[in-house]
């Protein structure tokens, strides 16, 4: 009986190889029919599951596979793999550590293993196993690639680079070594180099996004703005299509997604873009029959309300009123993006020189620009945020946001950058802007919670009018006398500073900070050191669109520099 089993079994198994999953799924079966505690048989089953994308069953079969004695570092290692995509990460953590713990030298159970503790912000213990990896596989070629992630995450770049070293030495380079090196390369400060590795690793991968946002941010080391901007757009169009600088009569059939659609979103950000169309139409940059559209989001946001679902909170939403807006949700509907401009957009009224003097000399690293740009600057940036529908982000405390790969790169900006460097060469001196973006708040509530930005210096700076405010002692800022230290996870702090176990932990660390209140100006800016913890401070505004609290920030130079 048994050699009948194993001759079945070996058949099943050449199938699944030869990519006919239902007949493995039924030769499986057969031998569990006849013999039900048959381990390689369970585990087959489970994988075939797998494969046909029934996950909860595959889950099951494989659970069994790997409880039935004798131990198997197979079994466990191909558990591990899918509770970490569909089930439980404890779980998957467990699997793993007991297929090493079978067999010592797996070193993809290692590698697994390290990227699964690398997402849970476990870095010391997935360094460790990462390292285990290389140590029974030197050349195992996605363990060292993970652990020259993580070690630049860390900014530990030098161990990275000897970690890296040897992955250029094979045929195939992966497109994410070329991307890490040039990571190392642009953090150093070498932008051609730097320059050169991200078009490999977008040779290698033409979709690798990362990289070519990252030629974007190069170019800006190397103060090619225009360059940059146009680096920006590509991807913005790709992703996101631009609409006509004046849109014309808006046709429903034109913005409606396929039937079945669904949109991963939450009401806030429905919110924002219906009271963005409608102010558009109000002042005439859209052409009445938008309104249509903005109603469209209204029936959009009623199924929201229907389910009872939290509004900060983004869900999986479906039915025709969401069907009716999926083009609305995901695409450029306009972007005001050529903003002509002559004259400084820096406020001239200012003396940088004393700025930067003050800000040297600030114990906190805190200093306060007002009447920052220029009022042309100021109307014209005004206008661009107000009606370009470019807000695709949201975030869970009420504001929604705008990067530059999703069309945040008026030429104006980087004017202000470029005029930025040139008036303040000792504090801005070899720290290129990186990053810059906006978020538009609701009319009342708390803004950002206390966070560090991944930079060296950054400006802050608020565009609404004064009169929006109903409460001019507040609305502002809240910088803290108090950085973070360089050996946290910047990351997990930052990404996380939502979660109630981080909001406690920075809690924790800033109660003996001493606090610098700034309040709310229209055309205000806070230059400050990046690492010093801040936040928004509670903010009330007037109804209507026009008044929603906006605030801009642009970064320079790397974190701890």
């Amino acid at each position: 009986m048994a050699e009948v089993l194993n001759e079945i079994l070996r058949n099943t198994v050449a199938r699944h190889r030869a990519g006919d999953i239902q007949g493995a799924l039924a030769g499986y079966r057969k031998v569990l029919e006849i013999k039900p505690d048959h381990a390689p048989a369970r585990h087959g089953e489970g994988l075939a599951l797998e494969g046909l994308g029934q996950f909860d069953a595959a889950l099951d079969a494989l659970r069994v596979a790997a409880a039935t004695a004798p131990p198997s570092p197979l079994h466990q290692f191909n558990l591990g793999r899918v509770e970490t995509r569909h089930g439980d990460k404890g779980q998957a953590e467990a699997a793993y550590r007991s297929a090493v713990a079978l067999k010592h030298d797996f070193a993809d159970a290692w590698n697994n293993l390290g990227l699964l503790l690398d997402g849970q912000h476990r870095p010391n213990e997935a360094e460790d196993a990462l390292r285990n990896a290389l140590s029974v596989a030197s050349g195992h070629i996605a363990a060292r690639v993970n652990l020259a992630r993580l070690l630049c995450s860390q900014r530990r770049r030098s161990d990275a680079q000897v970690v890296l070293d040897p992955v250029f030495s094979v045929p195939v380079v992966p497109a994410e070594a070329h991307f890490l090196a040039g990571t190392i390369h642009e953090d150093e400060g070498r932008y051609e180099p730097a320059l050169a590795c991200y078009e490999a690793a977008l040779a290698r991968d033409p979709n690798f996004d990362r990289a070519r946002n990252n030629i974007g941010t190069t170019l800006l080391g190397l103060q090619r703005y225009t360059d940059a901007r146009e680096v920006f757009l590509s991807m913005l169009q790709e992703r996101r299509g631009t609409g006509p600088a004046n849109a014309t009569v808006f046709n429903p059939a034109d913005w409606a997604g396929p039937e079945g659609t669904t949109l991963r979103t939450c009401r806030a950000r429905l919110d924002d873009l219906a009271a963005q169309l409608r102010h558009m139409v109000e002042h005439d940059v859209l052409e009445a029959g938008w309104e249509q559209a903005a109603a469209l989001i209204d029936q959009a946001v009623a199924w929201h309300d229907a389910q009872g679902l939290d509004a900060d909170q983004p869900h999986v939403m479906s039915g025709v009123a969401i069907e009716a807006i999926a083009g609305l949700h995901e695409r450029v509907i306009r972007c005001a993006d050529e903003i002509p401009h002559t004259g400084s957009a820096l406020g001239q009224d200012n003396d940088f020189s004393a700025i930067e003097q003050a800000y040297q000399a600030s114990p906190t690293s805190v200093t306060v620009i007002d009447d920052f740009l220029s009022p042309d600057a100021l109307a014209q940036l005004r206008e661009f945020c107000l009606n370009s529908t470019i807000f695709f982000g949201h975030n869970a405390t009420g504001y929604v946001t705008s990067y530059m790969a999703d069309g945040f790169v008026s030429p104006l900006l980087y004017r202000v950058a470029e005029e930025l460097q040139d008036a303040m060469p000792s504090v801005l001196g070899g720290r290129h802007l990186h990053n810059m973006w906006v978020y538009r708040h609701r009319n009342e509530g708390a803004g950002v919670n206390a966070h560090t930005d991944d930079a060296s210096v950054t400006f802050n700076f608020w565009i609404t009018q004064d009169e929006a405010s109903r409460d001019p002692e507040h609305g502002g800022l809240v910088v803290y006398a108090k950085e973070q230290p360089l050996d946290w996870d910047w990351h997990d702090i930052n990404l996380r500073k939502n979660a109630p176990d981080v909001k406690a932990r920075i809690a924790d660390f800033l109660a003996d900070a001493n606090p610098v209140t700034i309040p709310h100006r229209a055309n205000r800016a806070v230059l400050f050191h990046s690492n010093l913890f801040h936040m928004s401070d509670r903010f009330s505004f007037h109804e209507g669109f026009a008044n929603r609290r906006i605030n801009i920030t642009l970064l320079f130079g790397e974190r701890g520099s």
